[in-house]
């Protein structure tokens, strides 16, 4: 959501506070610590496992880009007609879930690939 609520207001980025804070301890054990850790990567050996968190926040940027590819086409009738004023409204009140945005991206994707 966070992806599409940036594209939603204009933004032209996001992010979030930690990508990896564990104090020393390891991430796959939120209970090694004095508070939980709340990595989006986790130690892995010689390089880093992703998360659900992480893919979640890979597959918005995917998503932005999306939006971004088709609202810059503005002969597209296809994106028009998707992205309409009612899924801009429904990302304002916060009343969409994943699986109609699952759709719109299937959606979006098929008017690309049309070009």
């Amino acid at each position: 959501m966070l992806a599409w609520n940036a594209w939603n207001i204009g933004a032209s980025g996001i992010g979030f506070w930690s990508y990896s804070d564990t104090q020393g301890s390891s991430a796959w054990d939120d209970f090694d610590g004095v508070r939980p850790d709340w990595a989006v990567v986790y130690e892995g050996d010689g390089k880093p496992i992703t998360s659900r968190r992480w893919e979640a926040f890979r597959e918005g940027v995917e998503d932005y880009k999306l939006l971004k590819a088709g609202y810059a086409d503005e002969n597209s009738t296809c994106f028009s007609s998707l992205i309409d004023y009612k899924l801009r409204e429904r990302l304002r009140e916060n009343t969409i879930d994943s699986m109609l945005l699952d759709s719109y991206r299937k959606q979006l994707l098929g008017c690309l690939s049309r070009h």
